[in-house]
């Protein structure tokens, strides 16, 4: 947290203590920096994975496809079963009544039915998340 002085340090240490607090003010914002590039390096990192895993499962299809050994539709299928198991998000939307709108529980992060939820002072709470308090 930056560093900030009171009335008594201008006072009592003058310019000293604006020197200091504007090096710890400084070794903050480098560490800050630092930490914002290693984040930026991730993120990066865990989008070529991403591709990388898109273009191997694409090169899969297309090899299984030209064996014959895969029919499209069922192939459609079975990713449309296996996504809606593995995204929660995708589930909510799916269960949501038509033209109901969701929305994002501040909680749990769930996608929900805007008509499951109640509005508080800091965002949307879904009724699961408010019943446990």
């Amino acid at each position: 947290m930056p560093t900030s002085l009171t009335w008594f340090d201008q006072w009592f240490a003058g310019g000293y203590a604006d020197r200091q607090a504007i090096n710890q003010n400084a070794d903050e914002l480098a560490t800050v920096e630092g930490q914002t590039q290693m984040i930026g390096r991730v993120v990066q990192s865990h989008a070529d994975d991403i591709l990388r895993m898109r273009a191997m499962f694409a090169g899969l299809v297309k090899v299984l496809e030209a064996r014959g050994l895969v029919v499209e539709d069922e192939l459609q299928a079975a990713i449309g079963t296996m996504w809606m198991q593995m995204n929660p998000h995708a589930q909510a939307r799916a269960s949501a009544p038509a033209g109901m709108p969701l929305v994002t529980c501040i909680r749990c992060q769930r996608d929900v039915a805007a008509s499951a939820t109640t509005i508080t002072g800091q965002g949307s709470i879904c009724d699961a998340c408010l019943s446990r308090g």
